[in-house]
């Protein structure tokens, strides 16, 4: 499956993005890493800048 994970290191984003297992995944969210998209909530709406 196709996953994209977020992560900032020194104040730069850095994405991965590939098919990743949930073990890879797993391992990855437990170095900090983070699946859900950067400066949107929960439901997808943007947040933190003007529209």
């Amino acid at each position: 499956m196709l996953r994209t994970l977020y992560r900032t290191v020194d104040g730069e984003r850095r994405i991965i993005h590939g098919h990743l297992s949930k073990y890879e995944v797993a391992a990855l969210k437990q170095e900090g890493w983070r699946v859900d998209k950067p400066q949107v909530n929960r439901h997808g709406i943007p947040i933190g800048r003007v529209v």
